[in-house]
């Protein structure tokens, strides 16, 4: 049977909506469904770049862009009534927006911060399905939510962001199971080392590359942003349960009950995420 081609239009009447979509993982993954034949509407907590990335897509039949905070219902709530009104609805919501921060211990992140990570990262993914919850019920539609391998992964250094994926995961997973009878696919995405500017920021300290030293190099091979879109764009398509980018981590995703005892021993016993923890720890460091 022939390949299926990415350049083949398989999204034409699908109206996505992206949160975080004005850059990255979220403006890849936009390229990729207008390519296919969708329309898109991209929603970011910065006017002037979202307004530009959904322009740079095309006119506003096909994209759309507009202000939401995810940590905001009733700014959601309206940006779900605005992509109602211009497009007449819609079916899926890619659930990307987050934010990170740079390597610290727990003990040196500022509680305002974790806070915060978590607000954005879990709480802004559970209002942006409560927020579009009746619409995608209705249109027997698709959430594609964006985790991380951290969700699986030891998080050391990074524990907001990976006790928030970890979450978004298990709410993934809830609502997988939850929506199956009213036929609304889940998906949930990890993803790993993908080069963008947020995971830049997180490498690029003395602590971030002291411990990147000691992570296996076939593991942390970045792939684009474009590569992730595209995938994201896949399983849009042709709905199924997980997504992982770089698909190298699909084994580690299987075998999480081994690899997770496994990795949490060789940390405690590698001399370069040992510096990367005393890096990480000095306050101030990283603020």
């Amino acid at each position: 049977m022939r390949a299926r081609r990415e350049e083949e239009i398989d999204l034409v009447g699908r109206t996505v909506v992206i949160t975080g979509g004005a850059q990255g993982i979220g403006f890849e993954t936009a390229r990729a469904a207008v390519r296919r034949g969708a329309r898109v509407a991209l929603l970011d907590i910065d006017a002037e770049a979202v307004t530009r990335a959904a322009a740079e897509l095309g006119d506003r039949k096909t994209a759309l862009g507009l202000v939401a905070d995810v940590c905001d219902v009733p700014s959601l709530e309206q940006a779900f009534a605005q992509v109602t009104e211009a497009f007449g609805g819609y079916d899926t919501v890619v659930v990307n927006a987050g934010i990170g921060t740079g390597m610290r211990t727990f003990g040196a992140t500022a509680s305002a911060d974790f806070h915060r990570i978590i607000d954005v990262n879990l709480h802004g993914s559970a209002n942006t399905v409560r927020a579009s919850l009746d619409q995608v019920v209705a249109a027997r539609g698709q959430y594609v939510l964006v985790s991380s391998v951290l969700a699986f992964n030891n998080g050391a250094l990074q524990s907001p962001y990976a006790t928030s994926k970890a979450a978004v995961e298990s709410l993934g997973r809830s609502l997988r199971s939850e929506l199956a009878p009213r036929q609304v696919d889940v998906t949930i995405a990890y993803f790993a080392y993908i080069d963008t500017a947020m995971n830049a920021a997180v490498w690029a300290d003395e602590a971030g590359k002291s411990y990147g030293a000691s992570v296996p190099g076939f593991l942390k091979t970045p792939l684009t942003a474009a590569a992730a879109g595209r995938g994201l764009a896949d399983v849009i398509a042709e709905p199924r349960k997980t997504l992982v980018v770089p698909g190298r981590w699909k084994a580690l995703l299987l075998l999480r009950g081994l690899w997770g005892p496994l990795s949490d021993w060789a940390l405690g016993r590698d001399e370069g995420f040992t510096r990367a923890v005393r890096l990480a720890d000095l306050p101030g460091t990283f603020r």
